[in-house]
């Protein structure tokens, strides 16, 4: 580390911010997006000129949807695209026509989005971009990162050095953080020189986003078509468009290095010679079907490699790598941008919490542990799915749907599980109901189970009143307010040891905007608070609950009929204290009575009474 040799030593002083994001793909601008939102001041850059306009990553899955939905943004996303519901399964044997297997559901998750967005990354980076500048950011582009060093600064511990391919001018900005989001061959990954294990294949893959004419029946749904002859996979898209994947023979490739001088092509791909192959193949694949490519809009080959980086962080966790440059694969799973943007949203909300020293350094070392499992799973996941579809030799076979059936929870993202840490506490002092639906397991997502707040009588599903505002949840699962089970949580949740008081600052009576509002407008409150009840919310005024539970009314819900309580395991007679973190997983689950338990793992990496002992 230290200046970059090779550029000028005059450098553009740019003003300090807490956090530089390097690329603004999927990952760098979720990070940038939820970081805005959390008012840690930021700059993000990236060496494109300008942002990906067609093609590239293109599903978007539940859990992602889900996220987006707490940020305000899902419905600009999903409604300039397809949703995706089923997925279809064809075959062709030897001597035999084209033969339609099954048709499946994509997703068997409970959740509000049950499909897959199908969206170009353009349309999605948009998105993105607009809402960024709504809050008084935007992309530094043609600019890229060349180097950083330490700079002994306590404030401000970091210097990157930048470089703007436009203008040619060398600039340094100092930071305390850097994300490094800048894809596959990732620079902030080579500088901290951090190695990979590579799992390379000989499959080669065309892909192309088009236009087409078919009475192929399938046509707006995923499909997978396998034969002796060669594989492809159809994804839907918006406007009558169609995406295109299709494993290349030797042959082909040998074809297209050839042809790489006879025309303007992608990377070494002659773009016309490349769509050739792919509508050859279309058209013999498909028979008896007629189909026509009236438009290319987008077209590439590649190489499939996985690849999961050894480490996701320096040692000082002061710089970080995310996205694809963390992990790569292949792209017909619909993965890689969901992965890269659930990166983003798990370390955003830790770094504002250490960042506004409510939380201890050590939090962030819990991104490594938690990513590269996920990770992990990915690129294991992948290998198995590239292998299976990449496979000649028994079109038909049920092995590849039965693996993706089996996988649907780990795609979908919904059934992603932390491992036990600092954030996830293993060990349930209250039995939890596992036949239920979607029993609480820590680890995973929060169940969007459906409940009607108490007083104004909305039905709403839970998900959409947790919204990505940087705070912990603590959820009482109380069952029925009479039950004599709420006064002895009132003793602790209105004491000066109360979870809701020990790290945020007194308050009085939550509002609407309150619920809802980002760190940025309200940095009081570290944890807030939720009650879930069985009772008839019509004989139950909310000024007769104990304290401090009036003050927090647009956050009482009655649950009809005990629904929740017994989708989710939790014995109605018993109750439940269940801790979600701030990105919406599970980190706690214990019984009514053991409120010090919920102290405890709080005081693991939260600084207590932070604005008290003038730490903030």
């Amino acid at each position: 580390m230290g200046e970059p040799s090779h550029v000028s030593q005059h450098f553009t002083e740019l003003a300090p911010v807490d956090v530089l994001v390097c690329g603004a793909g999927p990952a760098g601008l979720m990070a940038a997006v939820t970081l805005a939102r959390y008012g840690v001041p930021l700059k993000i850059i990236d060496k494109r000129p300008q942002k990906v306009m067609v093609g590239q990553a293109n599903g978007i899955q539940p859990r992602t949807q889900e996220i987006l939905n707490s940020l305000g943004l899902h419905h600009q996303i999903a409604s300039n695209g397809v949703l995706v519901r089923e997925g279809a399964f064809w075959f062709q044997r030897k001597g035999s026509g084209l033969e339609r297997s099954q048709v499946v559901t994509e997703i068997s998750a409970t959740t509000n989005y049950p499909y897959i967005v199908s969206a170009h990354q353009g349309h999605t980076e948009s998105v993105f971009i607009d809402d960024l500048h709504s809050r008084g950011t935007s992309v530094d582009r043609a600019v890229s990162f060349m180097n950083y060093k330490e700079s002994g600064n306590l404030e401000y511990p970091l210097v990157a050095y930048l470089k703007n391919s436009i203008s040619g001018m060398a600039e340094r900005i100092s930071t305390k953080y850097i994300l490094g989001c800048d894809g596959a061959g990732s620079r902030v990954r080579a500088v901290l020189g951090i190695g990979s294990a590579i799992n390379e294949s000989r499959f080669s893959w065309a892909v192309a986003d088009t236009c087409v004419k078919s009475d192929f029946p399938d046509i707006r749904r995923r499909c997978t078509i396998q034969t002796e002859n060669g594989n492809l996979m159809l994804i839907p898209q918006i406007n009558k468009g169609l995406r295109i994947y299709t494993l290349l023979s030797g042959e082909d490739v040998a074809t297209l290095s050839a042809s790489k001088y006879e025309g303007k092509g992608s990377g070494f791909t002659n773009d016309k010679t490349l769509v050739g192959i792919v509508e050859s193949r279309l058209k013999t694949l498909l028979k008896p079907y007629n189909i026509q490519i009236t438009k290319v809009i987008w077209s590439s080959m590649y190489h499939v490699a996985q690849r999961i980086a050894d480490s996701y962080t320096n040692p000082q966790n002061r710089v970080f790598i995310l996205g694809d440059a963390c992990h790569t694969h292949s792209a017909k799973a619909a993965q890689g941008m969901n992965v890269s943007m659930n990166d983003a949203y798990n370390i955003t909300w830790k770094l504002s919490l250490v960042l506004r020293r409510i939380a201890s350094p050590s939090l962030l070392e819990t991104y490594q542990a938690e990513r590269q499992h996920i990770g992990k799973q990915l690129v294991e996941f992948d290998h198995k799915i590239s292998h299976m579809f990449a496979s000649l030799d028994k079109p038909g076979d049920s092995e590849l749907h039965i693996y993706l059936n089996k996988s649907k929870g780990f795609s979908s993202g919904c059934g992603h599980q932390y491992l036990p840490g600092l954030l996830t506490e293993e060990t349930v002092s209250i039995d939890i109901d596992h036949q239920a639906i979607d029993p609480l397991v820590p680890g995973k997502r929060m169940y969007p189970f459906r409940v009607m707040r108490h007083y104004d009588g909305i039905q709403m599903n839970i998900l959409d009143d947790l919204p990505s505002n940087g705070k912990f949840h603590l959820f009482v699962f109380a069952g029925d307010v009479h039950n004599g089970r709420l006064e002895s949580l009132s003793h602790l949740l209105s004491s000066p040891s109360s979870p809701l008081t020990r790290f945020s600052k007194p308050r009085t009576v939550i509002d609407n905007h309150d619920v809802l509002t980002s760190p940025a407008e309200d940095n009081d409150t570290v944890v807030d608070l939720y009650l879930i009840h069985t009772s008839n919310h019509l004989d139950t005024m909310i000024a007769s609950l104990p304290t401090p539970l009036p003050q927090w009314q647009p956050r009482i819900y009655e649950d009809v009929s005990g629904r929740a309580h017994t989708e989710l395991g939790i014995n109605i007679e018993v109750g439940a204290l269940v801790v979600v973190r701030p990105d919406g997983y599970v980190g706690l689950i214990t019984g009514m009575e053991n409120g010090d338990r919920v102290n405890q793992y709080f005081e693991g990496f939260l600084v207590v009474d932070p604005w008290q002992t003038g730490t903030n």
